[in-house]
């Protein structure tokens, strides 16, 4: 498969759709693409409590429910990496 909107898999180097992205931008395809391990929700509420330690954790859990792209978990992965990211720096 070539045309517009299909790149090399990262994983396999097969030319097909994009599916998603991986963390780092590079195109992966369908049959390649495995969602990260663990609660994104979870995750993102430690995130922002790790740099927040005074703060009510429930309240970060409301707060983090409230903005998630809840029902699609790769936006949510990709919200945690973006603040992963941004505290790395």
């Amino acid at each position: 498969m070539s045309g517009p909107g299909c790149d090399v898999c990262v994983e396999c180097s097969r030319s097909s759709r994009v599916y998603p992205r991986t963390r780092t931008g590079e195109a992966i395809c369908r049959s390649c693409w495995r969602l990260p391990e663990g609660d994104p929700v979870a995750l993102i509420t430690t995130a922002v409590t790790s740099v927040t330690p005074d703060a009510d954790p429930a309240a970060v859990l409301r707060g983090v429910e409230s903005i998630a792209p809840v029902g699609n978990l790769y936006l949510m992965f990709r919200l945690l990496w973006e603040i992963e990211d941004t505290l790395a720096c």
